[in-house]
C-alpha cells in the first residue's frame, strides 16, 4: 500500500509542477508592438471592409494578401475586436503594419493543415523611417 501512496503521490506532484512555468522564462508582452507614432502618410485600413471576417470560422487569407496588394505603401491594416482565422501564411512585405484593437480582443489564428511553415513571413529592408 505504501509503494501505491508513494507513486501516487509522485505522479500528482509532476502533473502540478508540469504546468508551471518558471518565472525567467516568461515575457512581458505589454510592450510588444509598435509603440510610435504612424506618418501622417500611412494609409489606415479596417480590414472588415476590405472583406476581412471577425467570426473566427472564415478563412481570411485571400482577403488579406489582396488588401495588402491593393493599397500604396506604408498601409497600416487595422483588425477590430474578433477573432481572424487564416490558412495559409501571411507575407507581409516592408512598410505594412498590422495592427489588433488591443492584446485581449483581437486574435490572429492559423491553421497552416500540418504543413509547416511560419504564420507570418516578413520581407523588406530594415530602415528607421519608412
Amino acid at each position: 500500500m505504501k509503494f501505491f501512496g508513494t507513486l501516487f503521490f509522485l505522479f500528482a506532484y509532476s502533473i502540478c509542477s508540469s504546468q508551471t512555468i518558471p518565472s525567467g522564462r516568461t515575457f512581458n508582452w505589454s510592450n510588444s508592438g509598435y509603440q510610435g507614432n504612424y506618418l501622417r502618410s500611412a494609409t489606415v485600413v479596417d480590414f472588415l471592409t476590405v472583406g476581412g471576417v471577425n467570426d473566427g470560422l472564415t478563412d481570411n487569407s485571400s482577403a488579406l494578401q489582396n488588401a495588402i496588394a491593393a493599397w500604396p505603401k506604408p498601409v497600416v491594416i487595422y483588425f477590430p475586436a474578433g477573432n481572424y482565422w487564416f490558412s495559409t501564411s501571411i507575407n507581409l512585405p516592408d512598410s505594412t503594419i498590422l495592427r489588433g484593437a488591443t492584446s485581449d480582443s483581437t486574435n490572429i489564428i492559423f491553421n497552416l493543415g500540418g504543413t509547416a511553415g511560419n504564420g507570418i513571413n516578413i520581407s523588406g529592408s530594415a530602415s528607421a523611417t519608412f
